[in-house]
C-alpha cells in the first residue's frame, strides 16, 4: 500500500538518506516555514519516496530541488503521482510556476515523467562548474593585491543602509534573475561570505553566496552592473570574495552558468578553466500552472 503525504520538519529523518545532500541540511531545520515543502511517500509503511521544494516570494516560483525515490520503487507511474502531488501543495501556496533542475542522483527516467507532467526542458542550457578556492588563492596570478579602479570599493554584505537598499529595491539596470534579493537557489544568504561592490556610495555589483555544506560556498548571483565591468573591476572583485571564502574556511566553490551569460562565459574560459575540476551540462525544467 503506497501513501503520500506532507511531512514536518521533525518527520523527515526516515526519509533524509532519499535526498540530495546539498539540501537536506536546510529541509530538516525546524522552522515551519510555509516556503519549503517536503513530501514523503511510503510502501507498506516503509520511506520510498523524498521531495524537497521551495517558495521563492519574488515571482512565486516553487522550486523542486531534491526528488529521491528508492531504487526499487523508480517508475514512470510513481514519480508523476509524486509530481503530481507536490504540485498541489505548490498551488496551495499560491506559486503560479514551477523549476527543477535535474541533478546527478535524480532518477533516469525523471525527465520523462516531468515531460508526461507538462513541464517544459528549458531552450538554455546550463553548466554547473565546481573550483578549488585553496588552488586560485595559491596562484600566482591571484595571490598578490589586485587593485580596483579608484573610487571602487568592497564591503560586507551587512554593511547596507536603508536608502541604499530601497533604491537598489527599484533599480532596472539587473536582470531579475541575479537579484541579490532572493535567487532560485536554495537557503538563506551567507551574510558573512556574501559581498558588494560599490562605486562612491553607490551599489554596482555583488556576489550572493550560499553555503552548501561544510566543504562547499555556492555563489548563487553574481552580477557587475555594465559600466563598471568595463573598468576591470571583476577580476579584483572575484579576488576578494576568494580570500573571504578562504578565510571561512570554505575550500570549494560552485556556481552556474547560463549559456546566454556570454561575456561571464569567456570570463569562465580565460580566468577559472585551471582550478575547476568538475563541470556539468543540467538541464532545467519548468511548468506554468
Amino acid at each position: 500500500m503506497t501513501d503520500i503525504y506532507v511531512l514536518q520538519p521533525l518527520e523527515i529523518q526516515p526519509y533524509e538518506h532519499l535526498a540530495l545532500p546539498d539540501y537536506i541540511h536546510y529541509f530538516t531545520q525546524n522552522d515551519d516555514l510555509p516556503t519549503r515543502i517536503r513530501v514523503g511517500a511510503s510502501f507498506n509503511g516503509d520511506p520510498a519516496a523524498l521531495v524537497l521544494a521551495e517558495i521563492r516570494k519574488i515571482g512565486d516560483l516553487g522550486i523542486l530541488h531534491s526528488f529521491g525515490i528508492t531504487p526499487q520503487y523508480q517508475n514512470e507511474a510513481w514519480e508523476q503521482e509524486l509530481l503530481r502531488f507536490t504540485e498541489m501543495q505548490l498551488i496551495d501556496q499560491g506559486v503560479s510556476s514551477l523549476q527543477i533542475t535535474l541533478q546527478q542522483g535524480h532518477s533516469p527516467s525523471l525527465a520523462d515523467s516531468l515531460t508526461a507532467c507538462n513541464w517544459k526542458k528549458s531552450l538554455d542550457s546550463v553548466t554547473h562548474y565546481q573550483f578549488d578556492c585553496l588552488l586560485i588563492n595559491s596562484h600566482s596570478i591571484w595571490s598578490r593585491e589586485i587593485p580596483l579602479p579608484k573610487s571602487y570599493s568592497v564591503h560586507d554584505w551587512q554593511d547596507i543602509t536603508d536608502s541604499q537598499w530601497d533604491e537598489l529595491k527599484q533599480a532596472d539596470w539587473y536582470p531579475y534573475a541575479l537579484s541579490p534579493f532572493e535567487s532560485y537557489s536554495f537557503g538563506d544568504i551567507d551574510q558573512q561570505a556574501s559581498l558588494w561592490l560599490r562605486q562612491g556610495d553607490d551599489i554596482v555589483g555583488w556576489i550572493v553566496a550560499k553555503r552548501s555544506n561544510e566543504q562547499f560556498l555556492y555563489w548563487s548571483s553574481m552580477f557587475i552592473r555594465e559600466d563598471a565591468y568595463r573598468k576591470h573591476v571583476g577580476i579584483p572583485f572575484i579576488q576578494r570574495m576568494i580570500r573571504r571564502q578562504v578565510a571561512l574556511g570554505i575550500p570549494y566553490g560552485c556556481f552556474d552558468v547560463n549559456a546566454y551569460h556570454q561575456q561571464f562565459q569567456r570570463f569562465v574560459n580565460k580566468r577559472f578553466l585551471p582550478y575547476i575540476f568538475h563541470r556539468q551540462e543540467v538541464q532545467i525544467f519548468s511548468k506554468i500552472l
